[in-house]
């Protein structure tokens, strides 16, 4: 949800819209967001318990989305909100917040005119840092160098408190108009959008003095304030104004936010050209991709700016006319939404609940296949799925199962036969068609069975020992190709092995991601048995295996036949004996 519900806790003294509460307030409710400032009562008298009795009235109106500024004597008093609600919240932003560590003693001398004594009670109660730490998402403390009310102590007992963001913005005193020009304050406005949208003061460059060269940058890597690699370069930011010819500074955002990811699939079908964007012959032979996979909020971002630059680039003919006139001019043929991965707990995974799952950490116990193969097993592609330790255990068992069945027949050199394995062309049908409906986990059910079956060769025994002393040569190598999409470094490494230890068969130099996909045998697919159910007044009792072309009354003089169900029987003739071609044969006593 890209609303949010910003509660502004005020200081010593009434709201005010002369301060920076009733600017940021306007503008924030302009773009859609609920604002709450409330008047705290006897705000000149401030008491803690009567202002939290206020601010707990709006408590049902804080989520995980939230975000909480306290400035001054708010921001204890947000603190002390935070701890006392069930609820997490989503920010907390101090600004400039008192301490109960202040000497009022010395405040009082400089600072007569302030309600000192009420200020004192207010902090009479230590706040519970840690339980403001474990309800708040992330916590952000904004600090002047010259604030006259705030000591720089107080910013040190907070960094020993609390762990946050901790942003000095020098000269600001106090943030209030009495000490300098507070009635704007841009820096906590992009701190709850993460963005500062608004354009004041902004001018073009001359066309005269285009284009503007960029300065070599040594270091790409983040900066870890969310600001441009380029905003590190002084010398080059610092500029004059083309309006006015004072001091000005150069915007360091050179692209907008997804415009560099907007036409990378074009770049991809020729990525080592330096004349053109790509070779126009490579453009008609890719070109439009087959599908696009991304979350349902790519709808209304990124898929929606590749397809107008898509447009502009057929407009400009940089896509060949031929390719337009013959497949249009949309970029993606297909869009599909991967479902949502959900916490163990069956919530959205967020940091403040705590159930996000770390791709390092289970990379780093189970292995990248394990980590693949799980996600894809999880469920079907669009819907969503909570993670579950306990299934990601069973996807690594199933690894080593493969891996101990394929490379100990292999890396031992047993004998490889062309046995009568119906079951690996049933199953390469199956991957085949289910990875092109994005079905992955069924495919990986099916290899599963695959690996359990016996009509290959060789499988483990209940006690973990290899049974068979050969198996299908065919079926191992369309097996590892089957697999590799999924496992692709299990796969790799198995037909490396199978390549250089196995028979003159299959003496390849090359990886398996250059081998053909496999095909299967549609002969080798069709059953000549089938499994008839038999039931008795509704009920399973038993199951008989029979050919395929059997009639209708052999399969039921079959049935009546079986020991079970002439136990059932007991001697008494049927009331009806009831046959469902290849499935079943029902019989009413």
């Amino acid at each position: 949800n890209d609303k949010k519900t910003i509660l502004i806790i005020h200081g010593t003294g009434s709201h005010g819209r002369k301060d920076w509460y009733g600017w940021l307030g306007d503008k924030l409710t302009a773009l859609g967001h609920t604002v709450i400032a409330p008047n705290l009562p006897e705000a000149d008298k401030p008491d803690l318990e009567k202002w939290l009795s206020t601010l707990e009235t709006y408590g049902g109106q804080l989520d995980e989305h939230a975000i909480i500024i306290g400035h001054s004597l708010g921001g204890p008093a947000a603190m002390h909100l935070i701890a006392r609600q069930k609820k997490k919240i989503g920010k907390l932003i101090l600004i400039a917040p008192t301490h109960s560590s202040i000497d009022w003693d010395e405040y009082r001398n400089l600072h007569p005119e302030d309600p000192v004594e009420y200020q004192k009670k207010f902090h009479a109660r230590e706040v519970d840092y840690a339980g403001v730490q474990k309800k708040t998402g992330q916590i952000v403390y904004m600090y002047s160098d010259n604030d006259v009310y705030i000591p720089s102590s107080v910013t040190k007992q907070y960094k020993k408190a609390l762990k946050g963001s901790f942003r000095l913005l020098p000269g600001r005193d106090h943030f209030t108009v009495s000490h300098g020009d507070a009635h704007t304050f841009p820096e906590v406005f992009t701190e709850i959008l993460g963005e500062d949208p608004l354009p004041v003061g902004i001018f073009p460059v001359p066309e005269k003095e285009l284009p503007v060269e960029l300065p070599r940058v040594e270091k790409y890597e983040p900066t870890g304030t969310g600001e441009s690699p380029l905003a590190a370069m002084d010398a080059w930011v610092q500029t004059t104004c083309p309006q006015c010819g004072g001091p000005a500074q150069r915007e360091t955002n050179t692209m907008p936010q997804w415009a560099g990811s907007n036409w990378y699939f074009l770049r991809y079908c020729d990525p080592h050209n330096e004349k053109k964007i790509a070779d126009p012959k490579k453009l008609a032979h890719w070109l439009p991709v087959d599908v696009y996979i991304g979350g349902a909020e790519h709808a209304v971002l990124h898929l929606l700016y590749a397809r107008f630059i898509y447009k502009f680039l057929c407009d400009i003919e940089v896509i060949p006319k031929t390719l337009v006139k013959e497949k249009g001019d949309e970029p993606f043929k297909k869009l599909k939404n991967q479902g949502l991965i959900l916490g163990e707990d069956g919530q959205k995974m967020s940091k403040s609940r705590g159930n996000v799952v770390n791709p390092d950490e289970i990379i780093g116990q189970f292995g990248a296949d394990t980590m693949r193969l799980y996600e894809m097993f999880m469920g079907p592609f669009e819907d969503p799925k909570p993670w579950s330790t306990r299934g990601i255990i069973g996807l690594r068992r199933f690894v080593d199962r493969v891996y101990l069945v394929l490379s100990e027949h292999i890396n031992k050199r047993k004998e490889f036969k062309h046995l009568p394995s119906r079951s690996i062309h049933k199953t390469v049908k199956k991957v085949t068609e289910d990875i092109e409906s994005f079905k992955f986990n069924t495919a990986i059910s099916a290899m599963m069975e695959f690996v359990n079956g016996r009509d290959w060769g060789m499988k483990l025994n209940k006690n973990g020992k290899l049974e068979g002393d050969s198996a299908d040569m065919d079926a191992i190598e369309k097996f590892i190709k089957i697999l590799s999409p999924f496992t692709p470094h299990l796969a790799e490494q198995l037909w490396q092995d199978l390549c250089s230890r196995s028979s003159d068969h299959f003496k390849k130099e090359s990886s398996i991601f250059l081998e053909k996909w496999p095909k299967y045998d549609a002969k080798m697919i069709i059953e000549d048995t089938m499994t008839v159910v038999i039931q008795i007044n509704g009920k399973i009792r038993d199951e008989i295996e029979m050919p395929v072309d059997t009639s209708e009354a052999e399969i039921k003089a079959a049935a009546l036949a079986r020991e079970k169900v002439q136990k059932w029987l007991a001697g008494k003739e049927p009331k009806k004996v009831i046959y469902v071609k290849g499935k079943l044969v029902s019989i009413v006593v």
